[in-house]
């Protein structure tokens, strides 16, 4: 919470060979700087190595259950073709991934 351009994220990555964040946010450029942020101060084993950019997820509710909480399942099926994009771009200081998906 203290990255609050980061308020809205979910991270997947179970049975993957990296974590990946779906991030719900209007500001990606400052999402993007403060993911990196956040990642330099994470062991290697929990970093985020890739990002999918979304719209906020108020604007998506079935996202959510009825207090707040992603629906883990719902946002692995939405997003699966990017989560299994062989060809999507690892997380680095210099370069990030732009998959937006609406």
């Amino acid at each position: 919470m203290a990255y609050s351009a980061l308020s809205n994220m979910v991270v997947l990555g179970e049975g993957k060979d990296y974590l990946t964040a779906i991030i719900g946010s209007d500001s990606p450029d400052q999402a993007k700087q403060q993911l990196i942020q956040l990642n330099h101060q994470l062991p290697d084993y929990a970093q985020l190595r890739a990002v999918i950019f979304t719209a906020p997820f108020h604007q998506q509710p079935h996202l959510m259950t009825a207090n707040g909480r992603p629906k883990r399942d719902v946002f692995c099926q939405q997003f699966e073709p990017q989560l299994n994009t062989s060809a999507q771009s690892l997380l680095t200081d210099e370069t990030l991934p732009l998959t937006a998906h609406s």
